[in-house]
C-alpha cells in the first residue's frame, strides 16, 4: 500500500523462538559412551594393613590373701533359739559367754542368764596334751582318737540334749565334762517367763565327735580326777574349765541367772584335763 507504514510489533518479552518439533536432534554419535558410576567408592591412596598379635603384659593385681583357719565344727543357733552368730571352732578350746575373755562374747553384759563363762569347748583325747608338750607340732586334728568335749564354769546348769551340766564343786577335784556328738542341742538358758531360750545344734567335722549318735546313745557327764598334777596349755590365751592351762581372768565372777554365784579358783584358771579314754 502506498503511503501506509506498515508497523511490525514485537513482544518485548519474547526473546527467543521455540524450535519447532520438526528440529532434528542433534546427533550425538559422536560423543564417548558413558560409563556406570562405580558402586563402591574407592579411597585414593589406601593402604591395607595385616593384622598383627600385640603382646600385653597381664594386668598386675595384688595376690590373693591367705587361707583362713579351718573350721573343725560349728555351733549354729536353733531356729527356736535368740539369734546369735554361729560359734566356729577354729583352735583347740572355743570359749563362749558374757565375759569379754571369751572368744564368742554375748552382746549383753547384764543379761544374766547367760553365764560370764558358759561353754568350754575342746578337741581332746587321752594323754593328748602330753603329746603337744614333748611334739608342739603335733598334727592332733588327724587323730583318730580324737574327741569333743564340753564343760561349763558355772554352777547354773547348762544342758546338753537335756542333760545338765555345771562345774565341779570346790571341794571336788578333777573335772566334770561330757563329749559331744554331732547334732546334740546345746541350752544355755530356757526363760519360760518370757518364752526365749539361747540353745545351739552341734555340728562336729574331726575325730569320733562327727558321727551321730545311736539310739539309746545319751549324753553322760563324766568325772575325772587329776592327770599328772596339773594342766597343759592347748593354745587358749585366757584359760578355760578342761584343765588346759593359761591366763586365769583376774576378778572374774561368774554368775548364774540369780547373779549369786561367786567365782572358784578353778572356775576361770588351770583345771586338770580329763584322763580316763571316753566313747
Amino acid at each position: 500500500m502506498s503511503g501506509q507504514q506498515v508497523l511490525t510489533s514485537t513482544n518485548p518479552l519474547q526473546t527467543a523462538s521455540t524450535p519447532s518439533s520438526s528440529t532434528t536432534k542433534a546427533d550425538s554419535s559422536h560423543l564417548p559412551a558413558a560409563t556406570a558410576a562405580p558402586t563402591t567408592a574407592t579411597l585414593p591412596n589406601a593402604v591395607t594393613t595385616k593384622s598383627s598379635s600385640i603382646t600385653t603384659k597381664p594386668a598386675s593385681f595384688a595376690p590373693p590373701p591367705p587361707p583362713g583357719p579351718i573350721t573343725y565344727g560349728t555351733l549354729t543357733p536353733t531356729s527356736s533359739s535368740l539369734p546369735f552368730k554361729s560359734i566356729k571352732l577354729k583352735q583347740r578350746v572355743t570359749t563362749f559367754g558374757r565375759h569379754p575373755a571369751c572368744d564368742y562374747t554375748w552382746p549383753s553384759g547384764l543379761d544374766t542368764r547367760v553365764p560370764k563363762f558358759a561353754l568350754d569347748i575342746a578337741f581332746w583325747r587321752p594323754r593328748l596334751e602330753r603329746s603337744l608338750t614333748k611334739h608342739p607340732n603335733l598334727k592332733w586334728q588327724v587323730d583318730k582318737d580324737l574327741r569333743t568335749i564340753i564343760a561349763t564354769r558355772t554352777s547354773s546348769a547348762i544342758f546338753v540334749n537335756g542333760v545338765a551340766l555345771t562345774k565341779k564343786p570346790d571341794a571336788e577335784k578333777g573335772l566334770r565334762y561330757g563329749v559331744l556328738r554331732a547334732g546334740d542341742i546345746v541350752m544355755v538358758f530356757d526363760d519360760k517367763a518370757k518364752n526365749e531360750k539361747l540353745e545351739f545344734r552341734v555340728d562336729i567335722r574331726i575325730g569320733k565327735s562327727k558321727s551321730k549318735r545311736k539310739q539309746g546313745d545319751v549324753f553322760e557327764v563324766v568325772k575325772e580326777e587329776q592327770e599328772d598334777g596339773k594342766g597343759v596349755d592347748a593354745g587358749s590365751s585366757h584359760g578355760s574349765g578342761l584343765g588346759l592351762e593359761g591366763q586365769a581372768v583376774e576378778g572374774a565372777k561368774d554368775g548364774d541367772s540369780q547373779g549369786n554365784d561367786k567365782q572358784s579358783k578353778d572356775s576361770s584358771g588351770p583345771i586338770p584335763a580329763p584322763s580316763t579314754a571316753v566313747v
